[in-house]
């Protein structure tokens, strides 16, 4: 019996949490979308990071991972876009110019950095 009213609490909450859930409505905004060419940046990270991680492990614990670096960045590197994506989606519409500035002004950082890159062949730093 003690189990058949604790399905019934957990029941009417979930019900009130969505019925909750369903009523609060903002305007948030929905026009501004993360540039390809930050997607792309953070793609590109996050291989770079996982094949620095994958040849870490590789030469401390002997574990070959080689073939598992590009489905796992492709995979993670989609999420943090969606994730990013979702990040402004919750910013109020009243920002959609500001968002959308910086957003762009991140890109045109990522685009200077790649070129110091290519220019001095070395690795680009920041400082």
């Amino acid at each position: 019996m003690h189990l058949n009213r604790l399905v019934r609490f957990f029941l009417i909450a979930a019900v009130l949490l969505f019925l909750l859930v369903a009523c609060v409505t903002t305007p948030t905004s929905q026009a501004v979308e993360v540039p390809q060419a930050l997607a792309l940046a953070l793609g590109a990270l996050v291989l770079a990071a996982l094949t620095a991680g994958f040849v870490f492990l590789f030469e401390k614990l002997g574990l070959d991972l080689r073939g598992f670096a590009v489905p796992i960045s492709v995979t993670l590197s989609a999420f943090l876009v969606a994730q990013l994506q979702g990040l402004i989606n919750t910013i109020p519409a009243q920002y959609d110019p500001l968002i959308s500035t910086v957003l762009q002004i991140i890109v045109v950082i990522i685009g200077g950095l790649g070129v110091l890159r290519l220019r001095s062949n070395q690795p680009a730093r920041l400082l």
